[in-house]
């Protein structure tokens, strides 16, 4: 049992043999519910956003720029996204770019270097 795992919920006979058939084997209900409880919180997510898309009240890019006083960009290159990286891989790519530099040095003095036995790699 889980720490701290001491509530009950009462359920019916049917939701019980619903949960024990969504139940992988060897996960807990404990963990089984928080499962639950992550898929139904992005589903309430996913249906907000996709309500907002249907009746939400939109402005231009350009309208936005001239309400907040922002220059407006002749640049219409679509920038992709970079997707969420490690801050020592990005060291890494730092690395790449400028000869000579020591990436645990760096990482040291950040306090940013794997505790105790991995450094970074050279």
């Amino acid at each position: 049992m889980a720490e701290g795992a001491n509530k009950r919920i009462p359920v019916t006979e049917a939701i019980w043999e619903s949960l024990a058939d969504l139940k992988k084997h060897g996960q807990t209900y404990d963990q089984l519910l928080a499962e639950l409880i992550a898929l139904k919180q992005e589903h309430d997510f996913l249906a907000h956003i996709e309500e907002q898309e249907k009746h939400g009240e939109y402005v231009s890019l350009k309208e936005a720029s001239k309400e907040l006083n922002l220059p407006e960009s002749g640049n219409k290159e679509v920038i992709p996204l970079k997707p969420k990286r490690d801050f020592l891989t990005d060291l890494e790519d730092l690395e790449k770019q400028v000869d000579g530099i020591n990436l645990n040095d760096i990482a040291k003095e950040l306090n940013l270097a794997k505790s105790g036995n991995k450094e970074v790699r050279q």
